[in-house]
């Protein structure tokens, strides 16, 4: 929260030396934007009265440092306006920008990141931006926990500029955060965000631009095609798994589908506090992973529009399929080194006992994890899940090395 502050302090500070000496209104429209999903807690004393809860307070605590202000200014007694989601609050800059704080009651909106999407797209881009400037408007997305700088931003506003089909470019995150989960994951970022970004830009375009910090053209996303689709409520497991686990991959593919590009700019960089215990890592991937293969899915199912859009050429598609087919058979393929490995073991340590199992046996010792990790992943809630995991990684064998001294 403070690190997305600070950035957007930061981008506060450039733009007013950037056009030092001149009429900031004449000047492009900067404006913020916050939206807290369940944000208001009831009072206890009027069932009809809403109070901020700890994250929002803390949010008004921290910007009342960082403006250098008393913390009494931001109180939310006497600034807060009712609005159909909950409440609003309008905050100001120190060089006179203005940050709107969205204040959502789960009551009365949905939550998740998608209706909060659909918050900017509906309101902002539909009530404060006049239809003839929506080419000239961008909307740039970031999560609550990045930290960037005013020239990143700006590297993002200079391709679009210079590129008026693309629809929406992404820019490079690198993770934030200590310890070994952090580590494998600036590992998985360098492979999976920087090259193969960096490929699909190169050979057609981006299949999934970032929530946390990606910049989109407002003509784009106040299209017919992707608004309308955007709105719809999920109606099966596979929707929701699309719509509402991969809802960055699910707007770049209607984007995509509308006939706009997409890219990724290396030179706009943006850090992001990344998970550092496992229960969180653990959430995270079991919402990312099979959200990602239904939208990989959504992609081949797709693409004969995509085709004729020119979103991408046969070979990137080729490409694609290959990866697809590769994340669905990986599991059969550990499974398969592992009986490999069970038979090379069985086959060196009956020798020297003289019994070996049978095939039957080899296959119910590997299926048996397997069967209990699929029906705990059906079955049992995921709390219990990740004590599992937990339980599973501290009672691992530990392998002992002794020192020899001369």
């Amino acid at each position: 929260m403070r690190t997305l502050l600070e950035s957007l302090f930061r981008c506060d500070s450039e733009r007013a030396l950037r056009y030092k000496g001149s009429n900031l209104d004449a000047a492009a429209d900067f404006e913020v934007h916050v939206i807290f999903d369940d944000a208001l807690v009831s009072s206890g004393c009027r069932r009809d009265h809403s109070i901020l809860n700890e994250f929002a307070e803390n949010f008004l605590k921290v910007f009342s440092t960082l403006s250098r202000r008393d913390a009494t200014v931001y109180d939310a007694s006497g600034r807060s306006e009712a609005t159909p989601y909950g409440q609003r609050q309008k905050l100001r800059f120190p060089h006179g920008h203005t940050l709107t704080l969205h204040l959502k009651d789960k009551n009365k909106i949905r939550n998740k990141k998608r209706w909060s999407q659909v918050m900017y797209m509906c309101y902002i881009l539909d009530h404060r931006v006049h239809s003839s400037n929506h080419d000239n408007t961008y909307i740039l997305a970031v999560d609550g926990d990045v930290s960037f700088q005013p020239a990143s931003m700006l590297h993002l506003v200079s391709n679009m500029e210079s590129n008026p089909d693309l629809g929406g470019i992404c820019g490079r995150i690198q993770p934030m955060g200590k310890g070994p989960i952090v580590w494998f994951q600036i590992i998985e970022y360098a492979i999976s965000h920087w090259l193969y970004k960096t490929t699909e830009s190169m050979v057609g375009n981006v299949f999934c631009l970032p929530g946390c910090f990606s910049l989109y053209r407002a003509r784009a996303l106040m299209n017919d095609g992707v608004k309308d689709t955007f709105v719809t409520q999920t109606k099966s497991g596979a929707e929701y798994l699309i719509r509402d686990q991969g809802e960055d991959r699910w707007l770049t593919s209607l984007i995509l589908k509308q006939g706009f590009g997409t890219g990724y700019c290396a030179d706009a960089l943006a850090s992001t506090h990344a998970p550092e215990h496992l229960p969180e890592f653990y959430r995270q991937r079991r919402r990312w992973t099979p959200s990602s293969f239904y939208s990989n899915l959504l992609y081949i199912k797709d693409v004969k529009p995509l085709l004729q859009r020119n979103c991408f050429g046969i070979w990137f598609l080729i490409y694609h399929i290959i990866i697809t087919l590769c994340g669905a058979f990986t599991p059969g393929f550990i499974f398969l080194v592992v009986i490999q490995g069970v038979l090379v073991a069985n086959k060196a340590i009956g020798d020297r006992i003289g019994h070996h199992l049978s095939m039957w046996h080899i296959y119910l010792i590997v299926s048996t994890p397997l069967v209990f990790f699929i029906a705990t992943c059906l079955c049992c809630k995921e709390r219990l899940q990740v004590n599992l995991k937990i339980f599973t990684i501290q009672n691992k064998p530990q392998i002992v090395r002794t020192k020899s001294f001369q």
